[in-house]
């Protein structure tokens, strides 16, 4: 498999006024700075996995926030363990390359299909992006666009079987 690397988009947190949008999501939402927190790095890790050449239309998302390995056509996942190895690898590294975050501590697990997965596609939008975005107050918001952007991703929702990594 070819090397990951890391997004050079600008991210959020590198905003000069972050610490002010951190704190019009939490007054508007009225959650908690971990729940903020694990939002956003969930919607930065989906992106980076979607947009990773060697995953698409072989991931879907599962539950809360695993990742769901799959077969050509939303079929069965390889049965070699080397080559599932491999995945999880992939998973696991793309999640790091463009978080910095480990995927368990992001609460991501990889998990594979035995069989085949109805796929539908959910879109996901950041508390931080939909507190901020199209907010006049904040200065060059537009260069963080990527990091604000929804993410589209494919959910699984018709699963025959599933066996944990």
């Amino acid at each position: 498999m070819t090397p990951v690397l890391a997004s050079d988009a600008p991210t959020l947190p590198d905003h000069p006024e972050f610490v002010l949008m951190v704190q019009a999501a939490l007054r508007r939402f009225h959650c908690t700075i971990g729940e903020l927190r694990e939002d956003y790095w969930l919607g930065r890790a989906w992106r980076a996995l979607l947009a990773d050449p060697a995953l698409q239309g072989r991931i879907a998302r599962i539950g809360i926030a695993d990742v769901l390995l799959l077969g050509p056509r939303h079929g069965p996942a390889t049965a070699e363990p080397a080559e599932r190895a491999a995945w999880a690898r992939r998973v696991e590294s793309r999640v790091r390359a463009d978080t910095a975050h480990e995927a368990r501590a992001l609460g991501i697990g990889v998990r594979f299909a035995d069989g085949p997965v109805d796929v539908a596609h959910g879109c996901l939008i950041s508390l931080l992006a939909q507190a901020v975005r199209g907010d006049p107050r904040w200065v060059e918001i537009d260069r963080y666009a990527a990091d604000l952007s929804p993410v589209l991703l494919p959910v699984a929702y018709a699963v025959g079987e599933v066996v944990a990594a």
